[in-house]
């Protein structure tokens, strides 16, 4: 087992900071989800947790629509990171902010009332905060507790080119198991071209430019550094706020069950065209069709079928073939953004959102911002 988990996480790795041509040519927040989704999953494997799986079929009440958006259908709401920061607590029929707490920055998980969230660093401090706010009572902070992690490991809840921290929790008979990764790969400045003066033709490349001090002939220019991942785990006590080290699935028989569950092969819903996607919480399935070319924005309809029944639920158009995306009472709830688009009065740029889409009419119905936690800027020269 530990050998298959070794292999993905570097999967995810590779495709986060290097990855196959294909990948790389994709924009850096698609690259940090799928590497950020095959991580969870593995940290989820090393605390022996069950994940909603498309795989599985297996329907949920309560979800991550993706990284910072945690979703409760028992109580239809949204839980998600505001720009501003803090975590907003979101209506989804109407997509009105029912309150907001600046206690936490980043939700995990939610479990019946409790909605386990990560707290933003303070400077200098190097430690994990875990903050469980009260759903039923306007966020009110339950427990609050800090654990403590290994030297040059950073909580931090934003990404940068070269560093990443990811969390993931699940709520196990009383007690939030809390696995984390901290990925860190050291950035190299640019060598220095050689200085051309007026009047000096300029150096050919390869034959004329000095070699950086100690390098041999024929050896290659060091593009970056290893790689260093570190990661543990822990489960807190939601009453006491008591931090255990003990480690979830020792057994071998789980482990084997587990193994066996992630890897069978995904149900397909009779009568539905391919490609089928399944939704967050496993209740719809969605077939994008392509209906215009790059000229036009919405270049896709999207059809939602009832995963149960293989009905038709109703259409949307959007401009991608797939985001993540779940449905509540005619509503296609999805992840926009954040992106420029030209429009028949200029440039609009449209901020990382979640967006609520009619299936009835096809109209959007409520939008709310998010935080975007990628850093998009260039590495230093």
């Amino acid at each position: 087992m530990r050998q298959e988990e070794t292999r993905v996480l570097k999967i995810a790795r590779s495709l986060l900071f290097s990855g196959p041509r294909e990948f790389a040519a994709m924009p850096l927040v698609v690259r940090l989800a799928t590497a950020t989704s095959l991580i969870a999953v593995i940290l989820a494997l090393a605390l022996l947790l069950p994940l909603p799986s498309a795989r599985s079929q297996a329907t949920v009440k309560s979800f991550e629509l993706r990284p910072g958006v945690v979703v409760s259908l028992d109580k239809n709401e949204a839980y998600v990171m505001k720009p501003e920061g803090g975590i907003a607590a979101v209506n989804l029929a109407q997509g009105n902010e029912l309150w907001r707490s600046s206690e936490a920055a980043k939700p995990l998980t939610v479990s019946g009332d409790l909605l386990i969230s990560q707290a933003e660093p303070k400077a200098g401090e190097r430690a994990l905060r875990i903050v469980t706010l009260n759903t039923s009572e306007d966020g009110r902070p339950e427990v609050q507790q800090s654990v403590e992690l290994p030297k040059g490991v950073n909580a931090m809840i934003g990404e940068t080119p070269n560093r990443s921290f990811k969390a993931v929790a699940r709520v196990v008979t009383g007690e939030a198991a809390v696995a984390w990764e901290y990925a860190e790969r050291p950035l190299r400045g640019m060598r220095m071209g050689q200085e051309v003066l007026p009047d000096e033709s300029a150096p050919v490349p390869g034959r004329d430019e000095p070699r950086r001090r100690g390098a041999l002939e024929g050896e290659k220019e060091e593009e970056g550094g290893e790689m260093e991942v570190t990661n543990g785990s822990f489960r807190l006590d939601l009453k006491s706020g008591e931090v255990s080290a003990k480690r979830l699935g020792s057994n071998v028989t789980e482990r084997k069950a587990l193994r066996a569950a992630q890897s069978a092969p995904p149900a397909r819903v009779a009568g539905v065209p391919e490609p089928q996607f399944l939704s967050a919480d496993g209740r719809h399935v969605m077939n994008p069709e392509r209906v215009a070319d790059d000229t036009a924005w919405d270049k896709y309809v999207w059809t939602v079928y009832d995963a149960a029944t293989g009905e038709r639920v109703g259409q949307a158009k959007s401009h991608v073939r797939y985001a993540p995306f779940f449905v509540v009472d005619k509503l296609l709830v999805t992840v926009s953004g954040p992106e420029l688009r030209q429009t028949d009065q200029g440039a609009v740029e449209e901020p990382l959102q979640i967006k609520a889409l009619d299936l009835s009419t096809g109209e959007v119905a409520w939008t709310q911002p998010i935080r975007d936690t990628v850093n998009r800027l260039p590495p230093p020269p």
